[in-house]
């Protein structure tokens, strides 16, 4: 299944999203009762139904999409018709968990200096978005500074994220998921381990 009323669901998770990235770092909630494919985040799906569509080259990570056997990608095909990627540098949008990602700063799309815009967008189910690992996160949409503690992350993630964000404006904007709940990260957020 999809959305039941798909174009107020689609705006409530795309207002979601542009909340999330407006205030980077604060936790945000799409909570549409809607049921996702296999173990897949509900906010991941209302995010995939409302974002993702013809234009939008997808990659899903290869070994979660065995682990549920297709059932990630055929309900995503089906409802946005978007055309499916097996190399992450050709996805628009990838989708992965945060126990098998590839190499941030090498595998995705960092986009151009003529067209920065053109990069990859990563959404990335985790455990828990808080009780990980301390970060202090500064920049546009935040005052002064504020905390995240995303659960799931291997110990190098934050290097590979700085390291693909480190010639802004090319980088990646990267949205958490967890359950119905949402964390963005976009590449003009400055991270530092604490």
């Amino acid at each position: 299944p999809g959305f039941s009323a798909p174009v107020e669901q689609a705006q409530t998770s795309f207002k979601a999203l542009l909340m999330a990235n407006s205030y980077p770092g604060r936790i945000g909630m799409i909570d549409l009762g809607i049921k996702s494919p296999g173990d897949m985040a509900p906010a991941l799906y209302a995010l995939a139904l409302s974002l993702f569509d013809t234009d939008t080259s997808l990659w899903i990570e290869p070994n979660w999409e065995a682990a549920n056997e297709g059932a990630l990608s055929k309900p995503i095909k089906f409802h946005c018709n978007c055309p499916l990627v097996t190399e992450t540098l050709a996805a628009d949008m990838a989708v992965a968990k945060s126990d098998d990602l590839p190499d941030l700063a090498r595998a995705f799309n960092l986009g151009t200096d003529e067209y920065p815009d053109r990069s990859a967008t990563l959404f990335i189910q985790v455990p828990a978005l808080e009780g990980g690992l301390k970060t202090r996160w500064t920049g546009p949409g935040i005052k002064d500074q504020i905390f995240a503690t995303i659960a799931g992350l291997d110990a190098d993630f934050w290097d590979q994220r700085n390291l693909a964000c480190s010639a802004f404006p090319l980088g990646l904007d990267i949205v958490f998921c967890c359950g119905d709940h949402i964390l963005a990260l976009p590449r003009s957020t400055k991270v530092e381990e604490m």
